[in-house]
């Protein structure tokens, strides 16, 4: 093909009409045409569906929620008293373990420490180590009534207040007198929700008590 002037302009004009045409070739295209990977791929993060809450809206639901407290209550109680049983367990333990053995490991641990000479202090294990140190002497109160004028002129008397010895002794001087004691305010009145569980005392008496009261 031989070059001409009119080829020349022709093919400049195709090199500046082409890109035109390629835009407007993907400005035509739709979803449909462009390939499975890119229709699939997500284009925002899907929004996690709100999980329908429990909404206490009648007896049923007051039912529930003391049901709840109540339990939740019985197993926090049930959790102490156990715990308590425990320690007590593992104290008493303890304490007949050392009554049985606590003389044989002295003896033990002072043979050995002999037999190397009483270069170590101890005699270790893999769980702690034996040994025996000198506790200095110290100064202890065996007799607190004779000690009592004496700590009070020395100003070593800590006063603690009984609480409720002390508002009954004010509720009975503001009957008497009129006069409430230094150190007591009264609290406003203020309206409390709360659940209130049914509780066997002493007799058979059925009484009630605030669930968060002790």
């Amino acid at each position: 093909m031989t070059l001409t002037a009119d080829n020349m302009t022709t093919a400049k004009n195709r090199a500046i009409i082409a890109p035109t045409e390629a835009v407007n070739l993907l400005a035509t295209l739709t979803d449909a045409d462009a390939p499975a990977s890119v229709q699939d791929a997500p284009t925002e993060a899907p929004e996690a569906p709100e999980r329908d809450r429990f909404h206490i809206t009648d007896r049923n639901g007051l039912e529930w929620y003391s049901r709840k407290l109540a339990n939740i209550r019985a197993e926090r109680e049930s959790i102490k008293a156990q715990a308590a049983k425990m320690v007590a367990a593992l104290d008493a333990d303890e304490t007949g373990l050392k009554h049985l053995y606590e003389e044989e490991a002295k003896a033990t641990t002072a043979a050995l420490l002999a037999a190397g000479g009483n270069r170590r202090k101890s005699v270790d294990t893999f769980f702690g180590s034996f040994g025996f140190r000198t506790q200095p002497g110290r100064y202890a109160v065996t007799d607190r009534d004779a000690a009592l004028p004496h700590a009070q002129a020395l100003g070593c008397v800590k006063v603690e207040i009984t609480v409720e010895a002390y508002l009954q002794a004010a509720e009975a001087k503001l009957l008497e007198t009129g006069e409430l004691l230094p150190g007591i305010a009264k609290t406003d009145d203020a309206e409390v929700f709360g659940l209130s569980l049914p509780r066997k005392k002493k007799g058979g008496i059925i009484t009630t008590a605030d669930l968060d009261g002790e």
